[in-house]
């Protein structure tokens, strides 16, 4: 290649050009002559980075010095001058929106905010995206947009959450299949109950969906079907080996319990009287929709029985204030859905059912040891075998709880018979003139409170024969009389006799089959109605919500106990891979409340 011949700068031209020899301004009006050889050259624009010998690897040719020489006084002279990126609020955004559709120009406001004029047309393309981000409650202070997800598909997963919770807890089936079908017809419900909405977006409930559906809501499902479908071959290996511990154990009747939690729909008639008709008809909450858990548990010889675990959607009703839940014949608990979550059963285990064992049992005087049958639902945690060393705990196979949990042969069905005639008993029945006037005064004063009282009145009335007779299909052995027939619906002509003493429509011409509708009713999935309710109903007591219990002290704790456990399972666990997957899963679990600290960290900043 030929010598490279300097050409002299335009008039315009200030910028110079760099040798590896020297470097000359060609104006001739004043030269340099101090060379500045490549060394140095490289040194001053170090994070350029020019590597000559890499430039010949990658051509894979020949290069001279002058080639090389060629090559960085190109790279200098020509590299542009990169504008530094600007990087808009949303509120920035919004301003510039504005501006453009009162009339200014995207030129003039490239200017005006330092930016090319295609970014501002990016903007204004973008307008209706950044609209909806500040519409959905995004920080102004937010520096990019995210896609808005269709509102009605985020309520109607919010709601399928709770319908899946529901029916692992009733241990109903649920598989891919259903839950998509039953998404389909909460879109189609909603759809129609907000006719002319914005949102007339198909869904067609894809199996696409429903994968990322389960990330999101960290779904696991795993139950196939209960009642009706048990594993005959499971069921009898769980007998044997239940036997088995027992004798080997040297475990008696009086030391051996089973447990079990069912719904109830506290406040609830029967869907013929008038009083359940005005309530539907009536605007806002329905009381015979509110809903608890209750949970009992007694042993094989069937002398003594736990006192209840109630859990309750609020921790404070108005019929408790100024009460001490201490002082309740039963264990008060509270969450939003109320239900019996892994916590509350941990905590009913270690407080609860370990303390009155120990005190039946050296008031009986035989030995402090229990065996704790239950069966695998999910709020059962998995570890209980070792929460206590006088408790040994037996999990039943699946679907075999209907079969022979003894709590579902009787006792829990009885139970509500109990509690059902317990409120008819307590019905006015005045005479036809005043009647209905003085059903509806009880009915409206019926509180938390009474049915607490109730539950309890309930619990205590079934006597030991009946708790007793209930451990036939699962230990024969302790059964007293075999021929004790456990019917749970032999009181429901009693019910029946004292709801036609009560003046009223659907009173006097009350049937059987209304009492059974109802009985039934308790353990039914949860209808679209009932959703809506549960995710719109705030608690009974708005106190305990009121005061903001995230508060960055606690936040900040809880990230601290997150981090011990990681390291936890890091020091625990001899295989890292499976110690690392958990920390990511725990960290994105976090992720929510990471992004709330966040948030109350911008606030706290922006009031100092």
């Amino acid at each position: 290649m030929g010598e490279i011949k300097e050409e002299p700068l335009s008039d315009n031209e200030t910028e110079p050009i760099l040798s590896l020899v020297e470097v000359q301004f060609t104006d001739k009006q004043e030269q340099i002559s101090e060379p500045f050889n490549f060394v140095e050259v490289k040194n001053e624009y170090q994070e350029e980075s020019i590597d000559v010998n890499a430039i010949k690897e990658e051509l894979k040719d020949e290069v001279t010095v002058d080639e090389s020489k060629m090559f960085v006084d190109r790279h200098f002279m020509d590299a542009p001058m990169k504008r530094a990126r600007t990087v808009l609020t949303l509120e920035t955004k919004l301003n510039i929106i504005q501006r453009l559709e009162n009339g200014e120009t995207a030129a003039s406001l490239g200017r005006l905010y330092n930016m090319n004029e295609s970014s501002i047309r990016t903007i204004k393309k973008n307008a209706e995206r950044i609209r909806n981000s500040v519409a959905q409650s995004c920080s102004l202070a937010a520096k990019k947009t995210v896609r808005v997800r269709n509102p009605l598909l985020e309520k109607i997963e919010k709601m399928l959450a709770i319908w899946v919770e529901d029916r692992n807890k009733k241990k109903m089936e649920v598989n891919s299949r259903i839950i998509r079908t039953k998404a389909l017809r909460l879109y189609e419900h909603l759809q129609q109950r907000n006719t002319g909405s914005s949102s007339a977006e198909p869904f067609a409930a894809s199996k696409g969906w429903f994968d990322k559906f389960q990330k999101r809501q960290n779904l696991h499902i795993k139950l196939k079907g209960d009642a009706g479908s048990g594993d005959d071959v499971a069921t009898y290996d769980f007998s044997d080996d239940f036997k088995a511990l027992v004798t080997a154990k040297g475990y008696r009747p009086q030391q051996v319990f089973n447990v079990d939690e069912t719904g109830l729909f506290w406040k609830r008639m029967p869907s013929r009287t008038f009083i359940s008709k005005e309530e539907k008809t009536a605007p806002g909450f329905k009381a015979a929709k509110d809903r608890l858990t209750v949970l009992l548990c007694g042993n094989a010889e069937g002398d003594f029985k736990c006192k209840p675990l109630l859990v309750y959607h609020s921790q404070t009703p108005r019929a408790l204030k100024g009460g001490r839940l201490q002082n309740l014949p039963v264990h008060w608990r509270s969450n939003r859905k109320a239900w019996v979550t892994g916590k509350l059963f941990e905590d009913w285990f270690l407080t609860c059912f370990c303390v009155e064992v120990e005190q039946y049992c050296h008031a009986s005087g035989i030995a402090f040891k229990a065996l704790l049958v239950l069966d695998n639902a999910p709020g059962h945690p998995a570890h209980l075998n070792d929460l206590h060393p006088n408790v040994r705990v037996m999990f039943l196979p699946p679907n075999s709880t209907s079969l022979i949990q003894p709590m579902d042969q009787g006792v829990i069905a009885i139970f509500k018979v109990y509690y059902l005639r317990l409120i008819f008993s307590q019905l006015p029945n005045g005479s036809e003139q005043c009647g209905k006037q003085s059903v509806r005064e009880f009915w409206r004063s019926y509180n938390i409170l009474h049915a607490v009282k109730n539950i309890s009145c309930a619990w205590n009335e079934i006597d030991v024969s009946i708790m007793n007779a209930v451990w036939k299909k699962l230990w024969k052995e302790c059964v007293h009389d075999m021929r004790r027939c456990v019917n749970p619906y032999s009181e429901v002509h009693e019910i029946v006799s004292l709801g036609q003493k009560v003046a009223g429509e659907g009173f006097e011409d009350l049937r059987e089959v209304d009492i059974m509708d109802l009985l039934q009713s308790h353990e039914e999935e949860l209808s679209v109605e009932d959703l809506v309710e549960l995710t719109q109903r705030e608690p009974e007591n708005q106190d305990v919500m009121q005061k903001d219990k995230l508060t960055l002290k606690r936040l900040a704790h809880f990230f601290t106990l997150a981090d011990r456990l990681t390291q936890e399972a890091m020091d625990m666990d001899p295989n890292v891979e499976r110690s690392l997957q958990f920390g990511r899963n725990l960290t994105l679990a976090l992720t929510p409340y990471r992004e709330i600290y966040r948030d109350k960290q911008r606030q706290s900043n922006s009031l100092h």
